[in-house]
C-alpha cells in the first residue's frame, strides 16, 4: 500500500484527500510541523502551501532535503506565482490548485504509482525538468502577455459548458492569477468574469438563433448556466429581452 504524507494540511482536506484517493489503495497521514514525527517512510510528500506565510519555503526545503529520493506534490489554493516558483526550486514532482484540481491529483499520484511498479520514475523526472524549465522562462514575462491571453480566450470558448475558474486559466498560461487578471483587463477593458459572462450569452443567442430544435433550458446548460432563471436574467441584462423573445423575434 502506498504511503502519503500529507504536511501543513487541516483536518478537512485530509478527509477530502482520503475520501478522494480511496479508488488508489493510499494510506493517507496527516503529518504535524515536524516531518520527524513520522512513524514509517512515505512513498509520496503532499505539502500545502499557503501564500504569504514567510515560512513555507524554508519548511518545504527542509523537507525535500530530508527526504530527496520522496516525490514531493505542492499544493495550494490559488496559483499565485511565488508559490509555483516555490514548487519550481525545489522540483517538485507536481504543483496543483485545491480544490478545483482535486480530481488532477488524484490521476498524478496514480501515475506515480504506475511508473515506480514499471521503474520509470527516472525518466519521468528527467521530462518534467524540461517542462519546469519551460515553465521558469516564462512566469510572468510581460511582453509575453498578450499570446498567453490568447490562450486563455481560447480555452474560455473550448470549455464554455463548464465552471472556468480563473486560477485554472491563470495555472494553464503559466501566469499568477493578479497579472492574467491584470493582463486582461488592458487587453479587453473588462475583468475575466465579465468577458466570460459576454461570451456565454453571446454563444446562447447564437444557439437559440440557429439550434432551434434545443430548449431554452438546454441552450442554458450549453453555454455553462445550471440555474435557467440565472441565465434568463444575464440573457436580459445584456440582450434587453428574454431568451424565448429573442428566438421568435429572429424567426
Amino acid at each position: 500500500m502506498t504511503t502519503i504524507a500529507c504536511f501543513n494540511f487541516d483536518p478537512t482536506l485530509v478527509c477530502v484527500l482520503r475520501n478522494a484517493l480511496s479508488a488508489t489503495s493510499a494510506e493517507v497521514v496527516a503529518i504535524g510541523d515536524e516531518h520527524g514525527r513520522m512513524r514509517k517512510p512515505s512513498q509520496i510528500h503532499v505539502f500545502h502551501c499557503v501564500p504569504g506565510r514567510s515560512r513555507e519555503f524554508q519548511r518545504a526545503a527542509l523537507l525535500k532535503d530530508s527526504f530527496p529520493s520522496t516525490p514531493l506534490i505542492i499544493t495550494s489554493f490559488s496559483s499565485d506565482s511565488g508559490v509555483v516558483i516555490m514548487a519550481l526550486r525545489l522540483r517538485a514532482w507536481d504543483f496543483v490548485v485545491l480544490p478545483h484540481e482535486l480530481d488532477y491529483l488524484v490521476g498524478s499520484v496514480g501515475d506515480w504509482i504506475t511508473r515506480v511498479n514499471a521503474g520509470l520514475c527516472q525518466r519521468r523526472n528527467n521530462l518534467f525538468n524540461i517542462e519546469k524549465k519551460r515553465l521558469v522562462e516564462t512566469v510572468d514575462k510581460p511582453d509575453d502577455g498578450p499570446s498567453r491571453i490568447e490562450r486563455a480566450v481560447e480555452m474560455i470558448h473550448q470549455h464554455l459548458d463548464e465552471r472556468l475558474y480563473v486560477e485554472r486559466l491563470a495555472k494553464e498560461c503559466c501566469m499568477s492569477v493578479d497579472t492574467l487578471r491584470r493582463c486582461f483587463r488592458r487587453e479587453y477593458g473588462m475583468s475575466i468574469q465579465n468577458f466570460i459572462k459576454r461570451v456565454r450569452i453571446e454563444r446562447a443567442a447564437s444557439l437559440l438563433q440557429q439550434r432551434r430544435e434545443l430548449s431554452v433550458k438546454e441552450v442554458a446548460f450549453r453555454v455553462g448556466y445550471q440555474d435557467v432563471s440565472l441565465f434568463n436574467r444575464m440573457f436580459k441584462d445584456r440582450m434587453n429581452t428574454t431568451p424565448t423573445i429573442y428566438r421568435s423575434g429572429v424567426s
